[in-house]
């Protein structure tokens, strides 16, 4: 006959593996509104550089905080990303904002026109990571920007 040990042990440990848990934020980034201006500030955990793309409807498309050599800069969790802010719209044309993380810096202007290109397939098209041709690791969040 088999002793009952192992499986007396192994009851405590499954049921502390299947209690509840809370969930994981999902979000990368947050936007804050004030002021008649927006920013992006990222959530802890995320990779080191950030561009923000800028979304009009499928009419303009392009990247905010930029370097001077026209790249994705460093971001800090807690902190808006390039440390600018940008004017808030004053109604609701269908504004987002993708923010593209990455572990290394990214040309802005051709992410922008990867995200605008995808944009330009129709009304319902999505942009994933995964549509971006960018090197290395590339995390993307997609958010509304709020009118004023």
């Amino acid at each position: 006959m088999r002793s009952p040990w192992p499986f007396l042990l192994a009851v405590p440990l499954l049921a502390a593996a299947c209690a509840d848990k809370p969930a994981p934020s999902s979000a990368r980034a947050t936007i804050s509104a004030a002021g008649g201006q927006w920013s992006v500030t990222p959530s802890a955990g995320q990779l080191p550089y950030c561009l923000v793309v800028e979304s009009r409807g499928s009419e303009v498309v392009r990247a905010l905080p930029v370097s001077e050599e026209g790249q994705s800069v460093p971001c800090a969790a807690g902190a808006p990303i390039g440390g600018k802010t940008w004017p808030q719209p004053t109604r609701d044309i269908g504004l987002k904002a993708f923010i593209v993380f990455s572990d290394r810096p990214l040309k802005a202007d051709s992410v922008a026109d990867q995200i605008r290109s995808r944009l330009d397939e129709g009304p319902h098209a999505r942009v994933t990571s995964m549509d971006l041709r960018a090197p290395g690791q590339v995390a993307l969040e997609t958010l509304d920007i709020p009118p004023r």
